[in-house]
């Protein structure tokens, strides 16, 4: 298992690298003032995950997403103010660096 949490300032994104490939992730909006949180696979800085909306916007205290995704590593966003979450993912076996880059329609084009 792997868990983590944080704060993030108004407008910033964090990158959460996990130790290996995930099974599922769980992420959990704990800010208090209800702001936003967005949960994307690409920075803001892509091209198109802000402009293209690929993202998921949990938008209310303790609101979560569940994905069964195998990835290494997520990005979540605070829009608006800074923002509160909570994540727990399950870890496969395997090697983060073995696991190809997420990309493309729907992800950064």
């Amino acid at each position: 298992p792997f868990m983590t949490g944080s704060t993030i300032a108004a407008g910033d994104e964090e990158t959460i690298n996990f130790p290996n490939v995930t099974r599922s992730i769980t992420i959990i909006n704990k800010d208090a003032e209800n702001d936003d949180i967005r949960v994307h696979f690409a920075s803001t800085g892509s091209a198109n995950t802000l402009g293209g909306l690929h993202y998921i916007t949990l938008g209310s205290k303790n609101s979560s997403l569940t994905m069964n995704v195998k990835c290494n590593s997520v990005y979540v966003s605070a829009p608006g103010n800074a923002a509160a979450y909570e994540m727990f993912a399950e870890l496969t076996g395997i090697n983060p660096q073995t696991m190809f880059p997420l990309t493309g329609s729907g992800i950064d084009e």
